[in-house]
């Protein structure tokens, strides 16, 4: 676990405490050694499921009809009639 660092900001006269803002620096060799260590992590544990494979593959078709989906338009433009 990343070790909490607490910075507190003020909003329209509320206190807003965030002890992970320390994260947002990603150039902080701590906070890389922290996220590579996150992501070791999660990937022997997504690697270790049985029906990982299996999740890898439905991940990646969503991710290619959203890819898809967004990158033209929903609509088409209607030709202009001759005036």
């Amino acid at each position: 676990m990343f070790p909490p660092n607490n910075v507190s900001d003020t909003y329209f006269g509320t206190v807003v405490d965030d002890p992970y803002r320390a994260l947002e620096n990603v150039k902080d060799p701590q906070v890389l050694a922290w996220m590579k260590a996150q992501a070791a992590h999660a990937e022997r544990t997504l690697t270790g499921l049985a029906g990982y494979p299996r999740l890898l593959a439905q991940v990646g078709r969503m991710y290619i009809h959203t890819v898809l989906a967004y990158s033209r338009p929903a609509w088409k433009p209607r030709p202009r009639s001759p005036r």
